[in-house]
């Protein structure tokens, strides 16, 4: 009797599978196996991770506008880096954004200048001059002398 197609595929199937179940049975270099691919995977990932990281550092060394707007205020008044130090500082303890609107408004600046002014007499009441503030006010009238 010849076997039907119908059998012979079964025979094939079931064939098949006892090939696969051989192949994926535990041996004794399944775990070795195992570990390898976790230890390849884990490198893997730090890599990906430390070169996202490290692609992620040079844009953040990149000044922002905000700065390069301030540098070319700072820049076309002719000032020095002293004077940029100090503007920056007197920027973000008044907390004034954008900072450049500190260059171009005499009205902010005048604001912040008070408001240093306040802190420096309350942290040192001692003292009657001021030699940040009064260099401030010198400072202010070199930047604003062609608006006034």
């Amino acid at each position: 009797m010849e076997p039907t197609m119908h059998e012979g595929v079964v025979a094939s199937f079931s064939d098949f599978a006892r090939v696969v179940r051989d192949f994926f049975e535990p041996a004794w270099y399944t775990p070795s196996i195992a570990i390898g691919f976790s230890i390849l995977l884990s490198i893997f990932l730090v890599f990906v991770l430390f070169k996202y990281v490290l692609s992620r550092r040079p844009e953040s060394r990149k000044p922002s506008k905000e700065n390069q707007m301030f540098m070319q205020v700072i820049l076309s008044h002719g000032l020095e880096k002293f004077d940029e130090e100090i503007l920056q500082e007197l920027a973000e303890v008044a907390k004034i954004r954008p900072k450049y609107s500190l260059l171009l408004d005499k009205e902010v600046f005048n604001r912040a200048l008070a408001l240093i002014e306040k802190r420096e007499k309350r942290d040192q009441p001692e003292l009657k001059r001021y030699p940040k503030v009064d260099y401030l006010r010198r400072l202010s009238k070199k930047l604003f002398q062609k608006n006034d």
